[in-house]
């Protein structure tokens, strides 16, 4: 999926950062993560919560946790999960 795809349903991000991480890469055969963190200059609501990139123009904060509770989460996963297809 490219960019732009993937721009389509993340709530049509401002920006988007995307995250490597492979330290031992060559020690977990070819094993890695890619994250996408969608960037948003201005808040974004969806199922009732919304969601405010304090950090906007920033390093995306990979320290900070988002809490939820599960429902919300399910209901963020359906519509990524019907999305993808």
């Amino acid at each position: 999926m490219s960019d732009v795809e993937y721009e389509k349903f993340l709530w049509k991000p401002d920006h988007i950062n995307y995250a490597w991480l492979g330290n031992f890469f060559q020690e977990h055969d070819g094993h890695g993560h890619m994250h996408f963190v969608p960037r948003y200059k201005e808040p974004r609501t969806f199922a009732d919560v919304t969601f405010t990139d304090e950090r906007w123009g920033k390093n995306y904060p990979s320290n900070e946790e988002l809490k939820l509770p599960e429902d919300k989460l399910f209901q963020i996963r359906a519509v990524l999960c019907k999305e993808l297809k």
